[in-house]
């Protein structure tokens, strides 16, 4: 039974380690190729990590979801935009969104899933771990920026405007600015 746990629990780290490399995900193939790969990978992974996570959650009590007063937050926050989906002008656009954005109350959704994972799972040491990595990655991205200006990968926008793997230079920009902000600090 150890052993189960053991496979599981390093399963969902190894899936929780995926989320923050999905920006690199660019499918050239697919409908709006810098939203839905994205998309679709973050779902999938949350789901898969989720579904381990409710295993680990069914026979290990210790990593059960944490009573506080950011998880009744985060919870209050999907139920009022819920309700705010189903009584919108729209409520299956609402709920759905577009292959253009992929958004809708299915993101929120699968947010709040990706949310007990890992307030669930991860302790102090692992969210610094955690943190790094994503400031890593961030990293990565912006030496494609680089690379971008320097004239070796293109600007997806035209122009001068860097965008790396997003396709828009706001959405790389708030990526970068989100990131500098996650130095764990003591």
């Amino acid at each position: 039974m150890k052993n189960i746990k053991n496979v599981v629990y390093y399963s969902i780290l190894t899936g929780l380690c995926v989320v923050p490399f999905i920006p690199f995900i660019v499918p050239s193939t697919m409908f709006f190729p810098f939203i839905t790969g994205k998309g679709f990978t973050f779902r999938i992974v949350v789901e898969i990590i989720f579904g381990l996570y409710a295993l680990l959650a069914l026979y290990s009590p210790e990593y059960r979801p944490k009573d506080s007063w950011i998880t009744r937050a985060v919870l209050a926050f999907t139920a009022v935009i819920f309700l705010a989906d189903i009584f919108g002008q729209n409520p299956y656009k609402s709920y759905w969104s577009n292959y253009e954005r992929m958004e809708g109350f299915v993101l929120t959704f699968h947010l709040l899933l990706y949310y007990i994972v890992v307030s669930s799972v991860l302790d102090i040491s692992n969210w610094k771990k955690y943190l790094n990595l994503s400031i890593f990655a961030s990293g990565l991205m912006s030496l494609y920026g680089i690379f971008q200006v320097l004239g070796k990968a293109t600007i997806n926008q035209g122009g001068v405007r860097i965008d790396a793997t997003f396709g828009n230079a706001s959405y790389f920009a708030i990526y970068l600015v989100v990131n500098i902000f996650l130095h764990p600090h003591k």
